[in-house]
């Protein structure tokens, strides 16, 4: 009976409400829009199955890069919460920076994080202030520096280029994001002179062929969602060279 209403659920919440609904409208449609509908519905519940998210995910993170001599742990931002949240970093972030200090601190590594954004909530600031709370909590004392105007991929590894070049580090670096994310950010930090070994974290699991694998989800889509926007922007850094 759980399983059942389980079930019910996924498919009259979106996304799966968006697959059905375009198909409830067929009586009243064109035959060019019932191919409308019909293809709209198909593509919808493709891309909202975790199957498909999973699968469009792995080329992605199975990517990896190693160097010699890591001289810092570079850690991207991924988002903020709302200015009231008692701590206004995104899962996505909280799982970057964490990993991060625990690298950094089995290396004896500067950390360095970088991430602005455009939230109320400066992202940099927000993890300055946790890692601080986290060392004084857990007396795990790293040396840390954060950039604060990032806004993107590119403006991550250029400000952090600049920031090494004050500190006099040198640009070989554990670079830390979520696992669908290193290609792209590895292309941009290796143009901006950097060597680099991937650590993926957030990474989505193999697809296997299980009912629930093909129930649609916001889990799912959110997954093709990112995969598909990696893709591009991969594509677009290419054609920029």
């Amino acid at each position: 009976m759980d399983e059942a209403i389980h079930l019910l659920k996924n498919f009259l919440l979106p996304p799966g409400i968006f697959v059905f609904f375009p198909l409830l409208l067929f009586p009243f449609l064109s035959r060019i829009g019932k191919w409308i509908a019909g293809i709209f519905s198909l593509l919808i519940y493709l891309l909202s199955t975790p199957f498909v998210g999973y699968t469009l995910a792995q080329p992605l993170q199975n990517y990896q890069s190693f160097s010699l001599h890591p001289q810092g742990v570079v850690v991207l931002g991924g988002g903020v919460r709302g200015e009231n949240d008692p701590l206004p970093l995104s899962p996505i972030t909280l799982k970057r920076v964490v990993e991060g200090v625990l690298i950094a601190r089995k290396y004896n590594l500067p950390l360095i994080f970088t991430g602005g954004g455009f939230e109320d909530v400066n992202e940099g600031k927000a993890v300055k202030k946790f890692i601080g709370d986290l060392q004084q909590e857990c007396n795990c004392k790293i040396p840390f520096y954060v950039e604060t105007h990032s806004l993107n991929t590119y403006q991550n590894a250029l400000f952090t280029r600049q920031l090494f070049q004050k500190l006099h580090l040198s640009p070989d670096i554990i670079l830390i994001t979520s696992g669908v994310h290193i290609p792209r950010a590895t292309y941009i930090f290796r143009k901006m002179g950097f060597q680099i070994t991937t650590l993926g974290v957030d990474l989505y699991p193999s697809p296997q062929w299980r009912v629930e694998e093909f129930i649609p989800s916001f889990h799912g889509l959110e997954a093709s969602y990112r995969s598909l926007y990696e893709y591009l922007g991969l594509i677009w850094y290419r054609l920029r060279g």
